[in-house]
């Protein structure tokens, strides 16, 4: 989010996963759209959360879930994000946040649609715009 700010852009958090076959789809089939790529290069900060990265979070940071789930990994503490904040635990999942951590409009999962992931990407930069 710092690196948002500094930037003075909206934040693009993109929920995936090392062996996310629909992710892949995406990053290779939608992605590299000339007006995809420019609007996610000029107008966002991109930040890509693994589910599945199984890099040890140090104990300080490990926690236990009200539901008694162990929250050891990366992976898991993203998996938890993305769960106990938009209330999916589908990848991939994009969802576009200003300054104050509040989303800019309905998060989007897969889509090989080109024209409506840059419909959301156009929404979430124009709301975030008007607030300013």
């Amino acid at each position: 989010m710092a690196c948002a700010k500094k930037q003075n852009k909206p934040l693009l958090i993109d929920f995936n996963g090392h062996s996310c076959t629909n992710c892949k789809l995406m990053e290779n089939k939608v992605w590299p759209d000339k007006r995809i790529l420019e609007a996610m290069k000029n107008n966002f900060v991109i930040v890509s959360l693994y589910i599945d990265d199984r890099t040890k979070l140090p104990e300080n940071e490990q926690f236990t879930t009200k539901e008694g789930k162990m929250i050891n990994t990366l992976g898991k503490k993203n998996a938890h994000f993305q769960i106990s904040r938009f209330n999916s635990n589908s990848q991939p999942f994009y969802v576009i946040m200003d300054h104050n951590d509040q989303s800019l409009g309905a998060p989007l999962g897969l889509t090989l649609n080109a024209d409506e992931f840059l419909k959301f990407l156009n929404e979430g930069e124009e709301k975030f715009q008007q607030i300013k």
